[in-house]
């Protein structure tokens, strides 16, 4: 079930044939059999479409060839010679030479590249890699099913896993998304995907500040405290879209800070707090001071009245039980394009939500090697 035959000497693509010469074909073959032949095994052919919708070419009589292709493969190989052609390259499909073969091998000028879409096992697709680098020809594989054995992205053997929905769509996973096969292809062919061994966050990033009251343990007053929604923490995320989580052991500028202690995060609450919109918080100074149940200091949050500190533990506890009541399963309104404030009173004590974009100082960069791509032709290897 190829998806080349040999119609009247010349090489035919059936993915690359209009329904109008599909049908001329079929009838010209219906009176001269002898003019369809499949080069695997020079037997003769005729033209059918596959349950997904695939036009290839079948053995016309049963054959001791081996060739066969599922509906699924053959449909992968048909996206993939449709991307390439859209890309300009030429493109021939089960090329077979002594050394090495390919299910699509796609050529412009001086590149070639090898698409693979069987399944071989790992060492057999490390053989075959280094035929092709040997040969001067680039290797990208597509599997439908993850190795046994633990894969890193690597720019010297492009693997990428495939999927197929409901719809009979073929799509690619690319950094926790799906990409159409085809649109996947014709970003790769363009140079819209490229690979980068760290993680580098965007400079400007989304984040979500709560605040709340807190009553001071010494002047008995309401002052407010703020904090980041998730856990606690930034979710950064990176320029090609990717969240940088908690796991992948981002690194600190100052290990003793909380993220809601940085800079820039201190800067966006006192700016907000000076605004119409946040001018009844009463935020006090931020700051190094002693605590006696700790028996040192540490950069802490102030009571607003009489500036005695307020306990880490006090403050852990009191997010707790905010969280633990569901308070965010509310939607916010966003009514401006870079923030939105959504002022409220309740028994959990959340007196404010401010969604902004903060600007970064430095950029987050993790060890992570990734292929990248980004909408907005920001990419992570730009920045290192």
């Amino acid at each position: 079930m190829p998806l080349r035959a040999k119609f009247d000497g010349q090489d035919k693509i059936a993915t690359l044939i209009n329904d109008i010469e599909w049908e001329e074909i079929k009838e010209i073959i219906s009176s001269n059999k002898n003019l369809l032949i499949l080069p695997c095994c020079e037997a003769l052919a005729y033209l059918r479409i596959s349950k997904l919708g695939t036009k290839h070419f079948v053995h016309r009589k049963k054959s001791s060839c081996q060739f066969y292709e599922n509906d699924e493969i053959l449909k992968m190989k048909n996206d993939i010679v449709i991307a390439c052609s859209s890309c300009n390259y030429k493109v021939k499909t089960e090329v077979s030479y002594p050394e090495w073969s390919a299910d699509v091998l796609a050529i412009k000028d001086k590149i070639k590249i090898a698409f693979e879409v069987s399944h071989k096992p790992l060492n057999k697709v490390l053989e075959i890699q280094e035929t092709y680098r040997k040969n001067g020809i680039r290797g990208c594989w597509f599997f439908k099913e993850k190795f046994r054995e633990k894969i890193y992205p690597k720019k010297e053997l492009p693997i990428f896993y495939i999927s197929i929905d409901k719809n009979n769509n073929i799509n690619v996973l690319l950094n926790d998304k799906y990409i159409n096969l085809i649109e996947f292809v014709k970003l790769l062919l363009s140079g819209q995907i490229k690979f980068s061994q760290k993680l580098v966050s965007k400079s400007q990033q989304e984040i979500r500040i709560i605040f709340f009251e807190m009553i001071c343990w010494k002047c008995k007053k309401i002052s407010h405290i703020y904090f980041l929604e998730k856990n606690n923490k930034i979710s950064y995320i990176s320029k090609c879209g990717v969240v940088m989580a908690k796991k992948q052991e981002i690194p600190r500028q100052e290990d003793s800070l909380q993220e809601e202690f940085k800079n820039e995060v201190i800067t966006t609450v006192m700016n907000y707090v000076k605004s119409e919109e946040g001018k009844k918080l009463r935020i006090g100074s931020i700051e190094p001071r002693y605590s006696k149940s700790k028996g040192e200091s540490y950069i802490s949050f102030g009571c607003y009245w009489c500036a005695s500190i307020i306990g880490k533990p006090f403050i852990d506890k009191a997010i707790m039980r905010i969280k633990s009541r569901n308070f965010f399963n509310e939607k916010i309104i966003i009514d401006k394009p870079n923030i939105s404030i959504k002022s409220k009173i309740t028994e959990y004590s959340v007196s404010a939500i401010l969604e902004t974009n903060l600007m970064l100082s430095e950029p987050i960069i993790i060890d992570k090697p990734h292929w990248c791509y980004s909408k907005n032709g920001e990419y992570c290897n730009n920045s290192i």
